[in-house]
């Protein structure tokens, strides 16, 4: 799987990207919303896995350039608890709420980029993943 990791906190961006690499999965990392649109422009992502807020912008800055690209929003604002980041883009399958454990990330994110299918509302509840109320088409044929 390759995936575009978007977080402006540095020490979380190098975490994150260990985690996935040691995971077997490729990644590159964006720092701001710039860094991400350029990405998005310029490569082929099976994941976006996008911090909500950002030194430049938001998540809603970029939902224009996410195209169908399956995307994990992961926040820290609570402000944010109520469903409404799924109106932002339909690219947005997911969300989780920091602090995030990092085995939970790669489940939820694996699960999503194979096109977010099959996971019970136990397992969606007890990992504190809230899913797009759309079904989405399974990201790239996968």
């Amino acid at each position: 799987m390759k995936i575009l990791i978007v977080e402006d906190d540095p020490n979380l961006c190098i975490l994150w990207q260990d985690v996935f690499e040691q995971a077997g999965h490729t990644h590159l990392a964006a720092q701001s919303a710039s860094q991400a649109r350029t990405a998005l422009e310029q490569d082929r992502f099976d994941l976006v896995l996008l911090d909500y807020y950002l030194a430049d912008g938001d998540a809603g800055d970029l939902t224009g350039a996410l195209g169908e690209t399956p995307t994990l929003v992961v926040t820290g604002a609570a402000q944010n608890a109520d469903g409404g980041l799924f109106s932002l883009s339909d690219a947005i399958a997911g969300v989780l709420y920091k602090p995030v454990d990092i085995e939970d990330l790669i489940e939820v994110s694996e699960h999503l980029a194979k096109g977010g299918k099959d996971m019970l509302p136990e397992r969606r509840l007890a990992l504190g993943l809230e899913v797009s109320p759309q079904p989405r088409a399974s990201a790239a044929g996968n």
